[in-house]
């Protein structure tokens, strides 16, 4: 990869990246994590979080800055009485929305937030009538957006919540996904073709080990296709997915023994064929939470430590098709530490997470330029 670029701008930056530029912090007074970012049509990027008050109380955040990442503008959103969380951005039809979730009186809903380019907040809307509603990722399919998320009953019991709103917030349908008695939470949706393809977790219930997720949602709410992978004999995770020309990929991690490794699942787009790429990760415990594919290979991000430390550091790792670490890059003092989010840009790839540096945990954006 390219030697690394660093500016010395708005924000504190640092070296421990060895590939690419990274920038943290955004000048927010608080500790903030970052979660989600996507590349704008005028060129520059949108990044949401949150942040974390003195008094416990999160919020959520928006970004923006230019290609090079130096910021525009930013906001701490007030979104409800309680706590708010940003997870999922889409910009759509030149507006921006924001998918998150709140908290607040001892009920979670999932929230949706449409902004103009400024960002400011044009409406905002709360879905949900259990115990707990989250959502987790966003997309657009023709008109419509599509919400992934889970559910959690009266009974304690967690089941996928996929559904369909028009660009006022108004739900158009609900997905038929019957779990038949298992525990399903859905994590990430990508389209394709009008559909989308949809990863998570099953298990038999909440203390049986978990199977990634893998399924197909048409433009109507029906299920095309489900299947489950059994990685490892513990814990499977499919963190995120990603659609491509003829097959999808879910980027995840799986439990060995006491330490969990990544995991790419290679899935055609009509559910028939399918490939499970372990990869291994001597004397490491390995965390994935998304990635993407790159030329001969695939670009993952999460966390990852040595067995022998007791702290996790941000993680970049490029491994082979066959699963074969290429390289890895680790970063961060000791606090939390996690890249969430990966997209191509099209000239590199813009990845987010939350960064310990100097005692503070900052929202930190990498911009990796390609090979």
């Amino acid at each position: 990869m390219s030697k690394p670029i660093f500016l010395y701008a708005f924000c504190m930056l640092s070296l421990a990246c060895s590939h690419g530029q990274k920038l943290r912090d955004f000048n927010f007074e608080e500790p903030t994590r970052g979660i989600d970012v996507i590349e704008l049509k005028d060129g520059g990027y949108l990044l949401t979080g949150n942040a974390l008050s003195r008094s416990g109380q999160a919020s959520s955040i928006l970004v923006k800055t230019n290609d090079s990442g130096e910021l525009i503008w930013k906001k701490n959103l007030d979104l409800t009485i309680g706590s708010s969380f940003g997870w999922s951005l889409l910009e759509f039809r030149n507006f921006y929305y924001l998918l998150g979730f709140s908290d607040s009186q001892d009920t979670t809903k999932v929230q949706l937030t449409k902004l103009d380019q400024t960002g400011l907040i044009i409406w905002k809307r709360e879905y949900g009538k259990a115990t707990s509603q989250i959502g987790w990722s966003l997309t657009a399919r023709n008109e419509d957006l599509l919400i992934v998320g889970e559910k959690t009953g009266k009974d304690g019991k967690k089941s996928a919540w996929i559904f369909s709103v028009d660009q006022q917030g108004d739900k158009i349908w609900d997905a038929k996904t019957d779990g038949k008695g298992r525990v399903e939470r859905t994590f990430y949706g990508s389209r394709v073709s009008g559909d989308v393809i949809v990863t998570g977790i099953n298990a038999m219930n909440e203390k049986v080990d978990d199977d990634i997720l893998a399924m197909r949602i048409d433009q109507v709410g029906e299920v095309v296709w489900k299947k489950t992978f059994e990685v490892g004999k513990k814990r499977d995770v499919g963190h995120a997915v990603k659609a491509y020309k003829e097959n999808a990929y879910i980027y995840g991690y799986f439990q060995l023994e006491s330490t969990f490794n990544p995991v790419v699942i290679q899935v055609s787009l009509d559910g028939n064929d399918s490939n499970i790429i372990k990869v291994q990760v001597p004397d490491h415990d390995v965390r994935i939470m998304n990635g993407e594919k790159i030329q001969n290979g695939h670009l993952l991000v999460g966390y990852a430590k040595k067995t022998s430390e007791q702290f996790f550091k941000a993680c970049i790792l490029r491994v082979s098709e066959t699963g074969k670490v290429v390289s890895m890059d680790t970063f961060g003092e000791q606090g939390l530490n996690s890249l969430y989010g990966v997209k191509n840009t099209g000239n590199g790839y813009a990845i987010i997470g939350t960064v310990t540096e100097n005692r503070k945990a900052a929202l930190t954006l990498v911009l990796l330029p390609k090979d």
